[in-house]
């Protein structure tokens, strides 16, 4: 299993190479460049920008 992302620049360098030649991007493709361990976090994260 690899390693969760360290910082968000590596989050996103993960999800763009998980994600390259897509037009759109899933919810399981953000699961699969994070781990599902972080995804809570991203989320919350994500809510408290808003």
């Amino acid at each position: 299993m690899p390693q969760p992302p360290a910082n968000l620049s590596q989050l996103l360098q993960r999800l763009r190479d998980q994600t390259e030649g897509q037009d759109q991007v899933s919810i399981g493709d953000l699961l699969a460049a994070v781990g599902q361990r972080s995804f809570g976090p991203i989320v919350l994260a994500g809510l408290m920008g808003s």
